[in-house]
């Protein structure tokens, strides 16, 4: 009885280290072929001590955020791709303060709150300081 209670446990593990095997070569293979975004952001995107000791958003860098390209403009503010900030008269201005959610890690710029808003509010000025805080 004690020989089959060892011989299932070692069945179990083995099996174990198998599936966990596996998982780690499927999961090689499909970083490989570009199948599954990276799970992190480019170190150019931010800058050290930006705010104090606190980090920031590089000025006018083309980065990856969660597999996304995202692109800042000359405040480190995220913007669409080829966004210039036009010297026209607007009705007024959205600042959206926040963190990922609100920089919209992951998510392309027109899907965020602030290209949501671009996109609804052409008279407004919409600036998106979202940091991703790391």
């Amino acid at each position: 009885m004690k020989r089959d209670y060892v011989m299932n446990l070692l069945l179990v593990v083995c099996s174990l280290v198998v599936v966990i095997a596996l998982l780690f070569v499927f999961e090689a293979v499909l970083r490989r072929n570009g199948i599954v975004k990276p799970i992190s952001s480019s170190q150019e995107l931010f800058i050290p001590n930006a705010f104090g000791s606190s980090k920031g958003n590089a000025k006018d860098v083309e980065a990856f955020s969660f597999g996304e390209k995202i692109y800042t403009d000359k405040y480190g503010f995220r913007v669409p791709k080829g966004y210039r900030h036009i010297d026209k008269h607007y009705a007024g201005t959205i600042l959206i303060l926040g963190d990922s959610i609100a920089f919209g890690t992951g998510v392309k710029e027109e899907y965020t709150a602030a290209g949501l808003l671009r996109s609804k509010l052409p008279d407004m000025r919409v600036y998106n300081s979202g940091v991703i805080r790391i």
